[in-house]
């Protein structure tokens, strides 16, 4: 208790002495007034006041400015413009009730000239170390300043970008959230309360660590991975394929930018990374991970982590309570840990072995993990730094994950041995905090993954060139990563089970749940080898977490840190410490960012995207990043920044079937390969094509974190339950990352160096396959490790040097990362090579092609008002069944022996892309014009396979028009219920149907576009409409339908020198393409492909390569013409 009111005068002192002002820490309100913990009374600190006695130290007037008034303006981050311009200084008292009190100070970051003097604008301003090579170097500072000060300082000529820094939650992941989506309150003390009554029962008859140790961590485990689905040689991206070749990401080192990720889930442990170097070997053993978050604050003031600030992954461990005899070898400790901000439970008895420490002084805390408090105890759980190999030499910490006060029975935390491959295989995984509650051999409850326990004279690790080097006491703190540490749904487990799942969780299977689907056309039971299998299983991974708090600086610190990591050394051999040479020995070789907003505008063309382009450029030439284009279609131009011109834009593909959406048999019958239409499509801000690739992002597996999915989902800790289909754009990254990492290691296997970004970004979109979109929507294609390691290996294929084609310039120059432009009549000309890196002649076939709709048709469908009462004619409870089924049946086409009065609709031979239409009146979508939706209509384009052979896939028994269901106890795919196949009053004819996609509406619009409808059908086409159950108009909606239908065609604007060419093994060959802009060409943006076909070889098949080329056709205008204003 002293040392809490000693920490309590402590705080007191450093909000008086160290900062001029004082705000709430957890939940700022935005942009993040926040400059010192609030007192540990109170959940938030009064508003921001400076205090009289620090009037003396606020800075100066500063000088007029220098700059004009807009480029000042456009220095500062889209979030500090309105209060730069709103904010005015405290008037005097009485001037007038229009006064405007000045607003509080905020943080921020300034990117200005080394060496700057920032003073006379920033309060307790920090120069942080410089991170530049550059002949005129940047450097980034840090500090407090008054809004109306903004301006100013922005109008300095050396300030470069001024940022937010807020110490709050201030971005989102990228998911595509549920359809249904339920808002659940926050947590909070009779939460808490309810938990820690019902805490017995949790971990009644689980035993201790020692005794229910996981498969891979000292338990040998009998599960062989194989493949699923999505990576199977029939599926979209045949990693299985790469794998047989060798080409499973070995050797290759990913980082997940994100919220954490969940180590001790089953499908993950074993793929952190490991570090090992003669630099800075004081972190060998320790996996490679960072927090920017974490580390900003604990600069700032360590009292923020002492204080259990949320969205961090450091413990205060400094507490070193007395320890005395309780017990035959036992001894017994008083600690109370935080339950929330500044607030602590009361004090436990907590035991611990007499051999835990030499020295008899332990270290405590409290686990960051709010997860833990939240879903399962009811309260955070301590943590125990200990000494029990030399006395004074904490090397091992113990994680009370049971919540039992009792350090016994838990796991030691310690670092890998990596004295040699032996000695590192036994001790891989000796860092990760789990319990297997039900002793079947894999983790159902997760204390996250220790990388750091500090010794009083490391750093932690990146704090030398982020921050100037931060080393806490021996002892006083450790850093723990996880899944989302601030609680709750863990985006990051998802994403990195994309890339590396080993496929060990499988279920369960009946008859404790059917989660996973049988295929009649698999082997066995027909079920799946695993639920969950990444593109590169046998890739590291690095997390890179908390990144959504103080959301724009911590991407920016992930960036530079995936350039230079933990040896200080960048890809260049450039030391970030010392200015310096150095070796790289801890390269990171590829991020995965699955984040952004499709609403902003300056996509391509951001603080961040330009930010990222320079780091590949100059500091981590052989790195490529995968960004998320968005989930904010089917409009154009929608694509989500960061969007550098250096990185991969990737968009989501489908698959459907999987893991057990609609009702299908056979493994034939899971649709896969369309563009879903939410994802985000070109053109860039830039002009450029928007998406560079498609990867799986609607639906399929991905991993849940353990602490909170199967108990708060399915009632139990068990990590068998950890998992379900998962979509969004935030997936496709994941997914190609994994893609790309069999292409990365195929590359250095054949080549003895890693790939770089420019030639990683052409191989990739080179060797995707075609999907017969248009570029705007899939780019080049959807990733294809079979074709991508077989070029990227030296086995055989070919791949264009020159991934994409912008025509135009910007004032007579090419700038790679600017836009292009084109006027009509202009005439642009560039060389493209194509490589063949095997060892057969290929002969390549070159076309130019743009989709152009070659046919059209119309029709309507009505739903009356009996028929919505229809809708829940066997009740309310079988009226909507999302995954499983549908209120309304449109077919398209007929076949023999179906009913005559079925509308069929004729498709043309030539079909490359059916485009579905769907609109109704607005008046019948919001029928009360308060601007909500009243009337919502899903769209989705199903294949129908006559299973039972009688011709149908819906009888209507009772002639309601509307298709009718029961649905049933058993949970499946995604916690829906099954059918009642066998009750008559369930219309449908089951394992018939699987969607190509679906389209849920955000208005009165939907459309559905599939590929090659005719190749891909198997008995039939039809539409099936979700009525959404939330739905209250009653009246009469008439929706009308247009089928658009598309054939590639050649271009009239484009041309090429060749129409095909021969290019010998291990050679090049050029082509020239030319763009003639007609005289009388539009203005707009104009979409296109070049094609390079190859027939294939022996085992490869053919393939054809996108290059995807984007015109910008600009207006002319005469001189003295005017745009806006007045004469």
């Amino acid at each position: 208790m002293f040392k809490r009111w000693f920490n309590i005068i402590t705080l007191m002192a450093m909000l008086l002495g160290t900062f001029a002002f004082a705000a709430p820490a957890p939940a700022a309100p935005f942009p993040g007034e926040t400059a010192a913990p609030p007192p540990p009374d109170a959940k938030s600190a009064p508003a921001v006041q400076i205090a009289e006695e620090e009037q003396a130290r606020m800075p100066q007037e500063a000088q007029p400015p220098v700059v004009s008034f807009e480029e000042a303006l456009s220095k500062l981050h889209p979030d500090l413009r309105e209060m730069a311009q709103t904010a005015s200084p405290t008037l005097p008292e009485g001037v007038g009730p229009l006064a405007l009190g000045e607003p509080g100070a905020i943080f921020v970051q300034v990117f200005a000239k080394a060496g700057s003097d920032l003073s006379a604008y920033l309060t307790d301003v920090k120069a942080r170390p410089v991170i530049d090579k550059s002949a005129n170097p940047t450097q980034a500072f840090v500090g407090s300043i008054q809004p109306t000060a903004l301006l100013k300082l922005a109008s300095l000529p050396e300030v470069g970008t001024i940022i937010p820094m807020v110490i709050e939650k201030d971005g989102e992941p990228l998911p595509y959230p549920p359809d249904d989506e339920v808002q659940v309150p926050e947590k909070g003390p009779d939460d808490w309360a309810a938990l820690r009554a019902n805490a017995d029962k949790v971990r009644a008859g689980s035993l201790p660590w020692s005794q229910a140790k996981a498969f891979g961590d000292g338990r040998t485990t009998p599960i062989q991975p194989m493949d699923w689905f999505e990576q199977s040689p029939a599926g979209p991206h045949k990693a299985e394929v790469a794998w047989t070749r060798g080409y499973s990401g070995t050797g290759v080192t990913v980082a997940v930018n994100d919220d954490g990720t969940d180590f001790a889930h089953p499908d993950l442990m074993g793929t952190q990374k490991i570090y090992s170097s003669t630099v800075h070997s004081e972190y060998n053993g320790w996996p490679m991970a960072f927090s920017p978050f974490s580390m900003w604050l604990y600069d700032l003031n360590p009292l923020y982590i002492a204080y259990g600030q949320p969205g961090v992954d450091y413990a205060d461990t400094s507490e070193t309570p007395d320890v005395t005899p309780c017990g035959s070898g036992i001894s017994c400790l008083q600690y109370e840990p935080l339950i929330d901000w500044a607030t602590w439970t009361g004090p436990h008895t907590y035991v611990i072995s007499d051999t835990m420490s030499k020295s008899g002084v332990v270290h405590i805390g409290t686990h960051p993990d709010l997860s833990l408090r939240d879903y399962v105890w009811g309260e955070k759980v301590a943590v125990l730094v200990c000494d029990p190999n030399t006395a004074g030499i904490y090397d091992t910490v113990y994680v009370d994950l049971n919540d039992d006060y009792d350090f016994r029975d838990e796991k030691p935390l310690t670092r890998a041995d990596t004295t040699d491959e032996t000695t590192l295989a036994a001790t891989y995984n000796d860092m990760i905090a789990y319990r297997d509650m039900n002793g079947d051999g894999l983790a159902d409850l997760s204390g996250g993954m220790l990388y750091f326990i500090a010794d009083g004279a490391s750093d932690i690790p990146v704090s030398d060139y982020m921050w100037g080097g931060l080393t806490p006491g021996n002892g006083d703190l450790v850093a723990f990563t996880g899944g989302s540490l601030s609680g709750g749904y863990s985006h990051g487990t998802q994403c990195a089970s994309n890339v590396v799942g080993q496929g060990v969780i499988q279920g369960p299977t009946a008859p404790d749940n059917d989660m996973l689907p049988s295929f009649r056309d698999l082997p066995g039971d027909g079920k799946p080898a695993g639920a969950v299998f990444g593109g590169a299983p046998g890739a590291k991974v690095v997390p890179v977490a908390n990144i959504y708090w103080d959301y724009e600086a911590s991407t920016l610190d992930a960036y530079t840190f995936g350039a230079i990591g933990y040896d200080g050394c960048d890809q260049t051999g450039w030391d970030a410490n010392t200015g310096g040479t150095c070796t790289d020995t801890d390269a990171i070789q590829m991020s995965s960012n699955s984040y952004g907003s499709s609403d902003t505008d300056n996509d391509e063309w951001e603080f961040r995207g330009r930010y990222v382009s320079n780091v590949q450029r100059n500091y981590a030439p052989y790195m490529q990043l995968l960004f998320s284009t968005g989930n904010g279609a089917p409009a154009y131009g929608t694509a989500a920044p960061p969007s550098p011109d250096t990185a991969i834009a990737v968009g989501a593909s489908t698959e459907y079937g999987s893991t057990g959406w609609d009702s299908i048999t056979d493994t034939t019958q899971i649709m896969y390969n369309d563009v879903t239409p939410f994802s985000n499509r070109g053109p860039g801000a830039r002009g450029t094509a928007g998406v560079d690739v498609v990867a799986g992002g609607a639906f399929a597996a991905g991993d849940e974190a353990l602490n909170y999915y199967s108990i708060s989902a399915w009632g139990e800790l068990n990590g068998n339950l950890s998992w379900g289909a998962w979509g969004g754009t935030s997936r496709s990254a994941p997914e190609a990352m994994g893609i790309l990492a069999t292409i990365y290691q195929a590359y250095k296997d054949a080549n003895g160096v890693w790939p770089t970004y420019d030639v990683a970004k052409s191989l990739f979109m080179s060797t995707s396959s075609d999907l017969n979109y248009d570029v705007f929507s899939q780019g080049a294609g959807s990733v294809n490790a079979d074709r991508g390691t077989a070029v990227a290996g030296g086995l055989y294929g070919l791949f264009v040097e020159d991934n994409a084609w912008q025509p135009g310039d910007y004032r007579g120059a090419d700038y790679p990362g600017f836009a292009h432009i084109a006027y009509p009549g202009d005439i642009f000309t560039k060389t493209f090579t194509i490589s063949n890196t095997g060892v057969e002649t290929i002969t390549a076939d070159i076309a130019d092609t743009e989709l152009r709709r070659i046919d059209s048709t119309e029709f309507t469908f009505t739903v009356t008002p009996d028929m919505v009462t229809a809708e829940s004619a066997y009740g309310a409870e079988n009226r909507d069944n999302f995954y499983k089924a549908f209120n309304y049946f449109i077919p398209l086409t007929a076949t023999t022996g179906m009913d005559a009065s079925w509308y069929n609709v004729d498709i043309p031979a030539d079909t490359d892309l059916m485009v579905v239409r769907q609109m109704f009146p607005y008046d019948e979508y919001d029928a009360d014009g308060d601007y909500g939706w009243d009337n919502r209509f899903y769209l989705a384009v199903y294949n129908w396979q006559d299973v039972n052979d009688d011709g149908d896939v819906w009888e209507d028994k009772d002639g309601n028009g509307v298709v009718n269901f029961i649905n049933g106890p058993d949970i499946v795919a995604d916690a829906s219920p099954e059918l009642v196949w066998d009750d008559a009053r369930t219309e449908l004819d089951r394992w018939e149907f699987g969607r190509f996609s679906y389209h849920r509406p955000g208005g009165n619009r939907n459309e559905m576009w599939v590929h090659d409808p005719l190749d891909r059908m198997i008995d039939g086409l039809f539409l099936g409409l979700r009525h959404h159950p939330g739905s209250t108009y009653t009246g009469t909606t008439t929706l009308s339908y247009r089928i658009d239908f598309y054939a590639k065609e050649d271009v009239p604007w484009l041309d090429t020198n060749v129409t095909s060419l021969e290019v010998a093994p291990g050679t090049s060959e050029d082509f020239v393409a030319t763009t003639t802009v007609p005289a009388d060409m539009e203005p707009g943006s104009y979409e296109a492909a070049i094609e390079v076909y190859d027939s294939g070889w022996l085992t490869y098949t053919e393939d054809t390569s996108v290059i995807p080329v984007a015109l910008s056709v600009a207006a002319v205008f005469t001189d003295g013409l005017q745009l806006g204003g007045y004469d």
